[in-house]
């Protein structure tokens, strides 16, 4: 397999607990990682998408990963919690997606972190049978 390196950006890297994409939302286009392959930076990993996590009893909107932190979500479990008891509601489309170094947008969507992970893996592997 290809040696594969995820350059996480500030602020990106994955946190155990926090796999959704609402974690590493920022601004709507938010660059997460670049996927390096045998020291050559080969494709970028973004989050892309909008959301909203909604509580009417607080009058709360949240839009992105830093007011999540700022509410106390700082897992999956938290959030599951708070919509299992009612409080909030989750208007939530991000995801991860890939592009290429050029720009060109590859289309592959990933509803985790780990699934974006094991996507750049892919491309490893990829690499490795073209060889």
């Amino acid at each position: 397999m290809a040696t594969l390196l995820i350059d996480w950006e500030k602020n990106n890297e994955p946190v155990s607990g926090a796999r959704d994409p609402m974690f590493y939302r920022m601004y709507g286009h938010d660059l997460v990682g670049t996927v390096i392959l045998d020291g050559e930076p080969y494709a970028q990993i973004f989050c892309d998408g909008e959301m909203r996590l909604v509580s009417p009893e607080h009058e709360v909107t949240i839009r992105d990963c830093w007011d999540l932190a700022a509410h106390g979500f700082l897992s999956d479990e938290q959030i599951r919690e708070a919509l299992e008891k009612n409080n909030w509601s989750l208007y939530s489309n991000p995801w991860f997606d890939f592009y290429l170094m050029n720009g060109e947008h590859l289309d592959l969507v990933c509803d985790d972190i780990d699934h974006a992970i094991a996507t750049a893996v892919g491309f490893a592997d990829d690499l490795d049978n073209e060889e």
